[in-house]
C-alpha cells in the first residue's frame, strides 16, 4: 500500500468518524470525549505516515473507550458522571484490559468478533507501548532457540541475535484505526443501555 494512499484513506476515515461521532447524543459525546481525542490523534499520526504512533494511540483510544464506559454512568439529567462506587476505589482500581473487555462483552458493548479484533489492535499498539517488555521477550526467544540448537556432538551452535526494530506496517496501522473507530462507536452507542 502506498503511503499517499494510506494517508488519504486515514483522512477519509477521520471525516467519517467525526460525522458518526457528532450524530451521537450529546451526553454520549461528553462521556467518551477522551476516547474521541485519542482516536483523532491516532488518525493524525496515520495521515502523517507515523504508523507506530498511530498504533499506540489506537490502543489508547480503545482502552479509553472501555475504561470510560466502565466507570461512567448517566445521571437522571442525562449528564455522564463517574460512578460513586468506582470513585471510592479510584485511583487504586485495578481495571486491566482483560477485565474491561470481559465486562464490555457481558454488557453487550462488544461482540465476540469485535472483541477479538480489539485484542489484535491492542497487541499491535503494545509493540511500542511496552518496548522494554517486548525487547526482553524477543531476547528470551532468541536464548531459548539457542539452547535448543545443539549440534550432535553436544556443542551449542551460534544463533545470531538480530537488531530489534520497532515498526508497524501501514496496513496494520490503518486496520487498527478502522477497528478502533468501530469499537468506540459500538461501545458508546451501547453504553446507555447498560443496567448494572
Amino acid at each position: 500500500m502506498e503511503l499517499h494512499a494510506v494517508s488519504a484513506a486515514a483522512e477519509e476515515l477521520r471525516h467519517k468518524f467525526v460525522i458518526e461521532y457528532e450524530a451521537l447524543d450529546e451526553s454520549i459525546r461528553m462521556a467518551f470525549d477522551d476516547a474521541r481525542f485519542a482516536f483523532l490523534e491516532a488518525v493524525g499520526a496515520c495521515v502523517d505516515t507515523r504508523f507506530l504512533s498511530s498504533a499506540v494511540m489506537s490502543r489508547t483510544a480503545l482502552e479509553a473507550a472501555l475504561f470510560l464506559a466502565r466507570i461512567s454512568e448517566k445521571t437522571s439529567a442525562g449528564t455522564p458522571v463517574i460512578q460513586g462506587s468506582v470513585m471510592r476505589i479510584l485511583p487504586d482500581a485495578q481495571l486491566p484490559y482483560w477485565a474491561l473487555e470481559k465486562w464490555a462483552r457481558k454488557h453487550h458493548l462488544l461482540g465476540k468478533k469485535l472483541a477479538i479484533h480489539c485484542e489484535k489492535v491492542r497487541r499491535i499498539g503494545n509493540f511500542a507501548a511496552h518496548y522494554a517488555e517486548q525487547l526482553a521477550r524477543n531476547r528470551a526467544n532468541f536464548i531459548a532457540r539457542a539452547r535448543q540448537n545443539v549440534t550432535p556432538e553436544g556443542a551449542k551452535s551460534h544463533v545470531e541475535v538480530g537488531a530489534y526494530s520497532m515498526w508497524v506496517t501501514a496496513e496494520d496501522a490503518y486496520w487498527s484505526l478502522n477497528i478502533t473507530r468501530h469499537a468506540i462507536l459500538s461501545i458508546a452507542r451501547a453504553w446507555t443501555r447498560i443496567e448494572d
